[in-house]
């Protein structure tokens, strides 16, 4: 399992290092002098810290396609649940095609498809979060700071709104700020994008914390071969 963490790791950084370009699935540099205060630094933006980050990315690509790996921070990487729509798997882009037919829609069947749809956007959302508060939890304490690394991304992204920017209004009810914002899934969808190239932005950005997962991890897979 670490292992696969580490080659997985290394590919990503690999394949975007020379790809600074304004776009989905390519890394950005950030530069805000924040990250002399962040990156490496034990209990913020550390080795520990990487990997989190790491297995939010994981969560986010498979809560797409409609698959609730386990959320708790023991992070098994076991499927406890998928997301059911009219009795079959769905991933939110199904669920966002459903959602705009039915949405000026009255009738009796597609108030049931409406009710299915919410059902879903709501185990989604509960999901992320559990699965998202460890991390949250590590830098609330430096928000300010981490707060101009989300602006720099968004800037250089051209990312004009986005819900990554309420974090500074929040007060340690993220959850709550959360959903009475994301009201259906297409909005959570493009919210799920925006943290996966933010998170991508600063992993690649904090050499010293992925220099530190590097090394845990070899140390790990040494320990295990022993």
């Amino acid at each position: 399992m670490k292992k696969k963490l580490l080659f997985v790791a290394l590919i990503l950084i690999s394949n975007n290092k020379c790809e600074e370009k304004k776009g989905h699935h390519s890394y950005i540099k950030l530069e805000h002098e924040a990250l002399k205060y962040l990156d490496g630094v034990t209990g913020c933006l550390d080795g520990n810290a990487i990997v989190d980050m790491f297995d939010i990315k994981k969560q986010i690509l498979q809560l797409k396609d409609g698959v609730l790996l386990d959320p708790t921070p023991k992070r098994t990487g076991k499927v406890v649940g998928h997301l059911i729509f009219q009795g079959k798997v769905t991933s939110l882009k199904t669920l966002i095609q459903n959602e705009e037919l039915i949405s000026n829609l009255n009738d009796a069947s597609n108030e049931l498809k409406k009710h299915e749809i919410e059902k879903c956007l709501k185990e989604a959302k509960n999901n992320f979060i559990q699965s998202s508060m460890t991390f949250v939890n590590k830098i609330r304490g430096a928000k300010e700071l981490v707060m101009n690394l989300i602006k720099e991304s968004c800037d250089k992204r051209n990312i004009k709104h986005t819900l990554l920017t309420e974090w500074t209004n929040t007060n340690g009810n993220e959850d709550t700020v959360f959903n009475a914002k994301v009201k259906n899934v297409k909005d959570f969808d493009i919210f799920l994008t925006h943290v996966t190239d933010f998170i991508g932005d600063l992993i690649y950005s904090c050499k010293k914390g992925f220099a530190e997962f590097k090394q845990n991890q070899i140390k790990k897979n040494a320990a295990g071969r022993n």
